[in-house]
């Protein structure tokens, strides 16, 4: 079956067989997970294991392409500015920043993100890195600026705050995760998810915020937030 594979599969340019393998890649380990064959996946382009070598130098240098083509070009590196924008209510500051999430994620970005993971691959490290930045930070910054609370320069982000902003995040992300792995029925209206998580955390969140400012807040809670240095 390989070999009339192999006979059917057309020539293409060198660009073009690239991004062809790359996307027959995603597919495969999203499905698969990183511990496929390239034989298999090869065999299930109809083509030779070592072409796939001829574009890609090994088995990690494809995963790693694979990652940054499917992984990193769909997350948002505009979170951050948009946050910030005080032109804007911050209620629709959010609602742009994850409705646009919600509007780029696919099942395979999502798939190859947790196989890497769980593999320990460096990508997820650096991207959950980069989300503290971008979103996390900005985000503390806008509500302590709106509930007239000290500045990040004048108090360190506190643990309680960073698990509060997650707590958005993560709702959304969860979102995702039913969707699009669990198959489970979710409300499929984006706009109408999208306002009701943000509108649900602002309104509940600002009684936390404000909470982990006063002196008898839980000390767990209030230190500031140090990254993991032992993070790879």
């Amino acid at each position: 079956m390989a070999d009339i594979n192999r006979q059917r599969a057309r020539r293409l340019p060198a660009q073009e067989r690239r991004a062809a393998i790359l996307l027959t890649a995603a597919s495969f380990f999203a499905a698969e997970g990183f511990s496929a064959s390239t034989r298999d996946l090869g065999e299930s382009m109809g083509i030779r294991q070592a072409l796939l070598y001829k574009y890609f130098t090994s088995k990690e240098a494809l995963i790693e392409n694979v990652l940054e083509a499917f992984v990193k070009t769909n997350w948002n590196s505009q979170f951050s500015s948009i946050i910030s924008d005080r032109t804007m209510l911050l209620e629709d500051r959010l609602k742009k920043v994850f409705l646009g999430q919600l509007e780029n994620e696919t099942e395979i970005a999502i798939r190859l993100l947790l196989h890497a993971m769980l593999d320990g691959w460096k990508l997820p490290v650096s991207l959950f890195e980069e989300l503290d930045k971008t979103l996390i930070l900005p985000l503390v910054e806008e509500m302590r600026h709106i509930h007239n609370l000290p500045t990040i320069q004048a108090l360190p982000l506190m643990v309680g705050e960073r698990e509060l902003a997650f707590a958005l995040y993560g709702s959304f992300n969860f979102y995702s995760l039913r969707k699009h792995l669990y198959k489970s029925e979710v409300c499929d209206d984006k706009n109408a998810v999208t306002k009701l998580y943000v509108e649900a955390f602002l309104k509940g969140a600002v009684e936390s915020f404000k909470a982990l400012h006063q002196p008898d807040a839980t000390s767990s809670l209030t230190k500031p937030f140090e990254h993991n240095q032992s993070m790879r």
